[in-house]
């Protein structure tokens, strides 16, 4: 099993990302652009060292460096709680208060919302899809800019 460990900052205007990515030896720091719909957005990479990747070339980079396919597409959704279009299924609270979301081969847990950004937004997040498993812990969220 592989750990990574790093940060990101994620800028979102409607169906367009900037995600500046910023991770351990060996991974360095990326920044994205995506664009588009949920089910084919179109991706830019730029690399630390100025080289830029566009279309399948860039998908392939940042799948190796992060070493799982990234649902590009649908986080900009799930990062706020709620579903990407397409089929998916939610899951009733549980007893430790974590709301389950199941889309596109993945599994997301919200464990914990907060209202301090002025809306009802997750900052305590778990994703698994197969051997994959990511934690996220939003920081900061500003909404409405």
């Amino acid at each position: 099993m592989l750990f990574r460990s790093g940060s990101f900052d994620w800028q979102q205007r409607g169906d367009r990302a900037e995600v500046q990515i910023r991770g351990p030896v060996g991974i360095g720091s990326v920044k994205l652009q995506v664009q588009g719909g949920a089910a084919d957005p179109e991706l830019t990479l730029q690399t630390s060292d100025g080289g830029k990747l566009e279309a399948q070339a860039a998908w392939d980079e940042l799948e190796s460096r992060l070493g799982a396919a990234v649902p590009a597409g649908s986080l900009r959704f799930w990062m706020l709680g709620i579903a990407a279009p397409g089929e998916h299924q939610w899951h009733e609270q549980d007893p430790q208060g974590i709301v389950t979301l199941e889309q596109d081969g993945w599994r997301i847990d919200y464990q914990r919302y907060s209202d301090d950004a002025g809306a009802h937004v997750p900052v305590r997040i778990r994703a698994s899809s197969g051997d994959t498993k990511v934690r996220i812990v939003v920081d900061r969220w500003k909404l409405g800019q």
